[in-house]
C-alpha cells in the first residue's frame, strides 16, 4: 500500500538510521502531528527533523533522485 511506496524509496536511499512511529499504537501521536507540522495525512517523512511531506511528494522525490540527494546531505 501507500506506506510500502514510501518504506520503498526510504530503504533505497541506504539510510544509516531509520526509524518510524505506528500511529496506530500511539493515537496522541496520531492526533497532535497533523496540527503541529500542518499536514493532515499519514504517513509523513521527516529528514533531520523537517517535513519532507507525504507518499506523493515522497514517491516523486525518489524517482527523480531528489531523495536521495536529500539524504546524502544529511548524513554527510
Amino acid at each position: 500500500g501507500i506506506l510500502d511506496l514510501v518504506v520503498t524509496g526510504v530503504q533505497t536511499c541506504a539510510l544509516p538510521i531509520f526509524s518510524f512511529v505506528d500511529i496506530l499504537e500511539n493515537q496522541e501521536v496520531r492526533a497532535t502531528l497533523p496540527s503541529v507540522t500542518d499536514w493532515p495525512t499519514f504517513p509523513q517523512v521527516f529528514i533531520s527533523g523537517e517535513l519532507i511531506g507525504g507518499c506523493d511528494i515522497v514517491t516523486q522525490m525518489h524517482e527523480s533522485g531528489e531523495l536521495q540527494k536529500l539524504v546524502d546531505d544529511a548524513v554527510g
